[in-house]
């Protein structure tokens, strides 16, 4: 929405009211009596104010009421109407329709503020349960990394040992070479240009 400055008529883009979420994850409640301050002038206009205190003198009023009512039931009699005689007394009738009025304009607050809150509290549980969410996948995938990465590990020693295996035997080897043994029984005789071994069948 956009709201025009009084004193010098620049437009400026405003938040509804409610509750909104930031693309960083930042919670803004917003009302209809927030002050609005010009980015131009720096000029400030009063909102509206919803909450007002005759608003809370009206409840008390009502609870008043009720009170009264439960004491008539108890007592078994009725308490005179005060509004009643006065009005009887200066010769007007009360009016059923500014009653009735006054009654919906504070039953509409009431709704306003019931759904402002219940707006803000499911903003709050999704909040709570994507950010619930977005540990336990965290978590996980911590998990998953750990077992990966020790079982890359494992190999490697496995790798290691071999190949120290492999080194251990081919240094042995080279000291201690193996010597052909001749055949029981059998003549052989050796050339003397060569260092080979031949055998006589």
């Amino acid at each position: 929405l956009e709201k025009k400055c009084i004193n010098c008529g620049t437009a400026t883009k405003i938040r509804t009211s409610g509750v909104h979420i930031s693309d960083n994850g930042c919670i803004g409640v917003f009302s209809d009596d927030d002050d609005f301050e010009c980015s131009d002038c720096g000029c400030k206009e009063a909102g509206e104010d919803i909450h007002d205190s005759s608003e809370d003198g009206d409840d008390d009023d009502d609870n008043a009421s009720e009170i009264m009512s439960e004491l008539e039931k108890a007592v078994g009699h009725e308490t005179p109407d005060l509004d009643a005689q006065d009005s009887e007394a200066s010769g007007s009738k009360p009016s059923n329709a500014k009653r009735n009025i006054i009654g919906s304009i504070r039953s509409n607050k009431k709704k306003q503020r019931l759904s402002k809150q219940e707006e803000f509290q499911k903003c709050m549980d999704e909040f709570t349960k994507s950010q619930k969410e977005s540990d336990e996948k965290i978590l996980e995938e911590m998990k998953n990394q750990v077992k990966v990465d020790a079982e890359l590990r494992k190999q490697e020693l496995k790798a290691y040992a071999d190949s120290m295996a492999l080194l251990a035997n081919a240094i042995s080897s080279r000291q201690q070479p193996t010597v052909q043994q001749p055949l029981s029984n059998q003549f052989y005789f050796e050339d003397e240009n060569s260092t080979k071994t031949y055998y006589k069948l």
